[in-house]
């Protein structure tokens, strides 16, 4: 009986010792445990293992890290402020020919704004190499090297803060540009409107009645005034803005009238398309009416 019971516990014992064997952590899983960045709660401070020695970061590559981030920073910087004033030169470029081509603006409006666009060219050049001489400058590998108030970073700032090309000197030219054109235009319905007067009136003393014509031209020369008043508005409202330089009053007010101008501008345009439309009526209708010759040819 005492062999058996020794037996029986012997074997107990062996299931014990492979059940045990069965759960037990590997010494590598311990360790990933023990040095995981949510540790164990139950597992004592005291039995987690450290990172050995040749896996830890150094001073010396954390800086070498942050030297070679805050170059890469420094060369971003450099290349979006680079486009960011190309970009501008190249408009300005255009916004010249722009003005170039008006035929209405007066010598002196034209070399006032053709001034000021050559002063924000040269200004823009200057501005680029101040930022390409502060990206070499920069010391990097210090902590808030490129903060928001460093040189470099206020550099770039400046494309869009203090030179409004986009907000300001771009809006502002479209705008005289369309109203010299508007100009131009009006001048030749005026033209138009004269000779299809001229018309209408031998057509009438020939004994044609013209009274629906007669009211298609009023209303013509009605559209060419008030194109005429909108186009010395629009003018008026943009001719003498200046550079806001970071006033929000002033950015205000160019703001304001630069909506001001477009509206203008807008108002022209539609008007312009009316008395197109009136002038295109009238043409047909005296197309088919007798000339002055004719008319004489007749009295004879």
């Amino acid at each position: 009986m005492k062999t058996t019971l020794q037996t029986i516990s012997g074997i107990l014992v062996a299931v014990i010792a492979v059940v045990f064997t069965m759960h037990a952590v590997p010494a590598s899983a311990a360790t990933k445990i023990a040095t995981s960045t949510h540790p164990n709660p139950f597992i004592s401070s005291t039995t987690r293992t450290r990172a050995p020695a040749g896996m830890r970061v150094s001073s010396t590559t954390k800086q070498a890290a942050l030297v070679d981030r805050q170059t890469n920073q420094v060369a971003k910087i450099e290349d979006m402020s680079v486009k960011g004033i190309s970009n501008r030169i190249a408009a300005l470029n255009e916004v010249a020919k722009a003005v170039a081509a008006m035929k209405n603006l007066s010598a002196t409006q034209k070399a006032s704004f053709t001034a000021e666009i050559t002063t924000l060219t040269s200004e823009l050049n200057g501005l680029q190499a101040k930022i390409q001489a502060d990206a070499s400058s920069t010391p990097v590998g210090t902590r808030g090297a490129l903060a928001s108030s460093s040189v470099l970073r206020q550099d770039y700032q400046s494309i869009t803060k203090d030179y409004r090309i986009y907000a300001l000197v771009i809006p502002q030219v479209r705008i005289l540009a369309a109203a010299d054109r508007a100009t131009t235009i009006i001048s030749s319905l005026t033209t138009l409107s004269a000779k299809l007067q001229s018309r209408l009136a031998t057509a009438s003393a020939a004994g044609k009645n013209v009274s629906s014509q007669q009211a298609t031209l009023a209303d013509l020369n009605s559209k060419i005034a008030d194109a005429t008043t909108q186009v010395a508005a629009a003018i008026n409202a943009v001719s003498n803005l200046v550079p806001d330089n970071g006033n929000t009053a002033i950015a205000g007010t160019n703001e304001k009238a630069i909506k001001t101008g477009q509206a203008a501008i807008t108002a022209v345009e539609k008007d312009i398309q009316g008395a197109n439309k009136d002038a295109h009526t009238v043409l047909a209708s005296v197309q088919t009416m007798p000339t002055a010759q004719a008319s004489s040819t007749t009295a004879q």
